[in-house]
């Protein structure tokens, strides 16, 4: 029994929840590879540009692994995935090799010199590397087999062409807050255009 008036009566309740499968599972994990740009104060590694020339060249990026493991490869799911936009894109290469053990040094790095877009100016970390003759793709080639690792360190590949090209649907954004980086806002929803589907060979890997 309560005198009247009383209070109103708080309850609390505490809830505890376990995940568990029928089967035997394995962890999983996602990597994002790329060197990141951090901004005027942090303009991070020479390696962090986005930018290329109106002329066929070539970007590089480097990482770790920070763990041992495996690729998971599943080309219905597109798994792994490359950012590929058909506009500039003509192909991309995975090694399991540092730049300097391809033969692709510095020194081949130079800064892009017909950028007109004044929303993106270039900056000292847009380097990119722009072979001499017409044919590109061979030139990277050459290099590489020429290399320490070679040709057998390569691991994924990804060449643009129609009969590969693939589409990838985003939902639309906002300018709320449920979206906090500018980068995430005013998105419009529709179909995306990549230039084709990344190829890898079995792929486990040892940690570094």
């Amino acid at each position: 029994l309560r005198e009247y008036p009383a209070p109103p009566m708080v309850f609390y309740q505490e809830v505890a929840l376990k995940w568990s499968s029928r089967e035997d599972v394995k962890p999983m994990s996602t990597i994002t590879s790329h060197m990141s740009y951090g901004g005027e104060s942090d303009p991070g590694h020479p390696f962090s540009t986005t930018l290329v020339t109106k002329r066929p060249s070539f970007l590089w990026s480097t990482s770790k692994w920070l763990v041992d493991g495996k690729v998971i490869v599943s080309q219905k799911d597109q798994m792994p995935w490359f950012h590929a936009h058909r506009k500039f894109c003509q192909g991309a290469w995975i090694f399991a090799a540092s730049p300097e053990e391809l033969g692709l040094t510095r020194d081949l790095l130079q800064k892009v010199d017909d950028n007109t877009n004044q929303y993106q100016p270039t900056g000292f970390n847009d380097l990119v590397w722009n072979p001499e003759g017409n044919n590109p793709v061979k030139a990277l080639i050459e290099r590489v087999e020429n290399s320490k690792a070679g040709m057998e360190s390569l691991k994924c590949w990804l060449m643009g062409s129609e009969a590969e090209k693939v589409l990838e649907y985003v939902n639309g954004t906002d300018a709320s807050s449920d979206y906090p980086e500018s980068w995430q806002q005013n998105w419009r929803e529709s179909w995306y255009d990549r230039a084709g589907e990344l190829h890898c060979d079995p792929w486990s890997f040892g940690k570094g």
